[in-house]
């Protein structure tokens, strides 16, 4: 039985070059200009098929990771429960606010707002800086002392210091005595993100 060499007529044979550079012969790989002459280097079809359908399945995977990430709740944290590896993450407080709210003015605007938020396993004090303070005071979300209050923020923890930092105002629901949510004047909802 005789042995048939089926590479001789294949397009797979071995052909140096692919992959190399014309005018200098070192190897370039993917690319379509020589990083060492800047030579034009041939580019086979497939590899720019390959890479239009690589770069948009990564485009459709970021959006849908998205739209994922969108539609998830902030889940509620306790107090107790605050550990330095999650500082950084954002989280959701719920509680009843310990002490009247500071706020710090400048020119007449609110630029820091401060409040404690108690869970029932500790407190977590709500930050809120520039923009977002003047926000929560124009909106009339500045919650009183004894008032539930739903906040949504970014976690800042140091030592045995927690801080939630709020990063749009209107991720703060403050609670009446009836249970009953006071919303922003501007008619905003809230849609738990």
């Amino acid at each position: 039985m005789e042995m048939v060499d089926r590479r001789e007529n294949s397009d797979w044979d071995l052909d140096d070059s692919r992959g190399t550079c014309p005018a200098c012969g070192r190897y370039t790989g993917p690319v379509r200009a020589c990083p060492y002459c800047n030579a034009r280097v041939r580019v086979e079809p497939w590899q720019q098929v390959v890479r239009g359908l690589s770069l948009l399945l990564a485009t459709l995977g970021l959006l849908f990771l998205y739209l994922y990430a969108r539609g998830l709740e902030v889940q509620p944290v306790t107090a107790a429960s605050l550990r330095p590896t999650m500082n950084y993450a954002r989280v959701r407080v719920e509680g009843v606010v310990t002490r009247r709210p500071y706020v710090r003015r400048e020119s007449g605007d609110a630029r820091y707002v401060s409040f404690l938020v108690d869970d029932g396993t500790g407190s977590v004090r709500v930050c809120a800086y520039r923009g977002e303070a003047s926000q929560l005071e124009a909106m009339d979300c500045l919650p009183h002392k004894g008032a539930g209050v739903s906040a949504v923020g970014t976690l800042r923890i140091r030592e045995d210091d927690a801080r939630l930092v709020l990063d749009r105002a209107r991720d703060v629901r403050v609670y009446s005595e009836d249970d009953t949510v006071r919303m922003p004047r501007d008619g905003g909802r809230y849609d738990g993100s």
